[in-house]
């Protein structure tokens, strides 16, 4: 495990220790947790964090058959 001292401003250690208190958690514990979810939402991981990914509705529209989209006519032979 690597040791890392940070400076914070006084609205942050006044942050850090509100948490400490309403969870229960250390210190380190509550920075751990907040890089972990950070590096997750940078990636993508978190569903619909807001912070890299487009949500699920507004993608482009990929039919998966071919021509079986609004205004064709439907296949004769499809499903069989």
């Amino acid at each position: 495990m690597k040791t890392v001292i940070a400076r914070l401003d006084s609205e942050a250690a006044h942050d850090l220790a509100s948490l400490t208190k309403e969870l229960g958690w250390t210190s380190s514990r509550i920075i751990r947790t907040a890089i972990h979810l950070l590096a997750e939402s940078r990636r993508g991981g978190l569903a619909n964090s807001g912070l890299g990914r487009k949500p699920q509705g507004l993608r482009k529209f990929v039919p998966r058959v071919p021509s079986s989209g609004p205004g064709e006519k439907p296949r004769e032979d499809f499903g069989k």
